[in-house]
């Protein structure tokens, strides 16, 4: 028996893509792929080759004969794959060397077969259980297709047969980061970088497992590395702006955002919580431009999110920014929106026609509203309040208790109607629904407010 040594030395294995496209950005607990050329790296080809320093226990030997198969097949390879790969497995027996499967399999993972690669190298393996190697590709062919459960056995076994190296332990860190063991994770990114500490794919890995693991302070300084190296990788400034978010450096966080915006490769949700950190800081001009570049960046995306920007500025009180980002909601969702979101955006629209005085629209908004939905509550206590306003009582107390019909909406339709009685002096009337808001939830502040009222109804009656 001859032992197998060196074989196609020469030959490059893999010119193949990654299993995901990149996409353009990552929230926090989004993981990113292995870079798209990591299986065509010169290093991986030099490692993944047909030929390998033999190892007594963990590869198989070959015979004279098979020997000169192998020199037969290094021409035929190099001209033509498939005549290899059908001369090879026209040449394997059930007692042939394990050697030959394993090259078998080789080939079919060249050509794009990883099925029939897998199916060699568990060939393989039957015929020498140690067969390290083998053992070692299966792991890589399995995460190479996006089988990660199924990759973790085999690359856990290479390291067991003492075939650990910085690919062996990266790869399976990145498929416990894509099974949520991020603890796991983070230990064999770190036992990669031990063997290759400049290996990019393992670094971020890494620094995608502190981040998961909320140990921001440590992802950050990891992404700062990447980011010097990289600093047009859009993902590295996402991730390290959601790690500076950890320790509430809204700042660092925002300037990040920045960068991305600058770059044209920022995202309508980073542009949304960019706005939103503007708009938590205070800075209502700084966000609305923002939240209009987001709006406008996918005119396909959810109205969802910009609907909730929209009742931020609206609750803000930025009258006019609410009103001309609604505007623009309308025309970038034109002939999208539900009669559920037109409701919604109807009812901003009329808050803010309260708010800045013009009552007529209000008005008409709001009771165009309620034909539609006789249960759109939030519509029901505005168009009562300004009714109330309005010295219309009678029409105010209607629509409160169509409110209180509501259960969403009760106590809130209680306390305001209590409140509208208030104001009237009518006490005696607002005593018996405050206490039905305090039914619903005890609050300090209500039953001190009712004590209140009923002093001065009291009072009032003792006049």
């Amino acid at each position: 028996m001859l032992v197998m040594k060196n074989l196609l030395k020469s030959l490059t294995i893999l010119a193949t893509a990654l299993i995901l496209s990149m996409s353009q950005g990552f929230g926090q607990n989004e993981i990113v792929p292995l870079r798209p050329d990591y299986w065509s790296d010169e290093v991986f080809i030099k490692k993944f080759t047909y030929g390998y320093t033999p190892k007594t226990t963990t590869e198989p030997s070959i015979t004279t004969e098979e020997k000169e198969l192998f020199e037969i097949l290094v021409p035929l390879i190099r001209s033509d794959v498939n005549a290899a790969i059908n001369t090879l497995r026209a040449s394997i027996l059930p007692e042939s060397s394990p050697a030959l499967d394993f090259t078998l399999g080789n080939l079919y993972f060249e050509t794009g077969d990883f099925q029939g690669a897998i199916r060699q190298y568990l060939t393989s393996i039957q015929k020498l259980p140690n067969f390290e190697r083998a053992y070692s590709l299966l792991g890589k062919v399995h995460v190479r297709i996006g089988e990660m459960d199924k990759a973790v056995p085999y690359l856990v076994k290479t390291i067991e047969l003492g075939g650990a190296d910085s690919d062996i332990y990266g790869l399976l860190g990145y498929c416990y980061l894509n099974q949520e063991k991020f603890d796991s994770a983070l230990s064999a990114y770190e036992q990669g970088l031990l063997y290759d500490p400049n290996n990019t794919d393992w670094k971020l890995g890494k620094a995608q497992a502190l981040l998961i693991l909320q140990k921001w302070r440590e992802s950050i300084g990891i992404f700062e590395e990447l980011i010097a190296k990289f600093p047009d990788k859009a993902e590295y400034w996402l991730l390290q702006a959601n790690a500076y978010l950890g320790i509430r450096d809204t700042a660092q966080s925002a300037a990040n955002y920045e960068v991305l915006r600058r770059m044209k490769k920022a995202r309508p949700d980073s542009l949304f919580q960019l706005g939103d950190i503007y708009m938590n800081d205070g800075l209502a001009d700084l966000a609305y431009p923002v939240y209009v570049e987001a709006l406008q960046a996918d005119p396909k995306q959810n109205v969802r999110r910009p609907l909730m920007v929209a009742k931020i500025l609206t609750d803000r009180g930025v009258w006019k920014d609410a009103s001309l980002y609604l505007s623009s909601m309308r025309n970038t969702f034109n002939g999208r929106l539900t009669d559920d979101e037109e409701l919604e955006i109807l009812t901003l629209e009329s808050r803010i026609a309260l708010a800045t005085g013009d009552d007529e629209k209000a008005s008409e908004s709001l009771k165009a509203i309620i034909k539609r939905n006789p249960l759109a509550g939030e519509a029901l206590l505005l168009l009562a309040g300004f009714q109330a306003n309005k010295g219309e009582i009678e029409e105010a107390i209607l629509n409160y208790e169509s409110a209180r019909e509501i259960d969403s909406f009760k106590r809130r339709a209680l306390l305001e109607q209590a409140q509208m009685h208030v104001r009237q002096e009518e006490y005696e009337d607002a005593v018996p629904l405050l206490k039905d808001a305090l039914e619903i939830q005890a609050e300090d502040r209500i039953q001190k407010y009712m004590e209140a009222v009923e002093h001065a109804a009291l009072s009032k009656r003792l006049l």
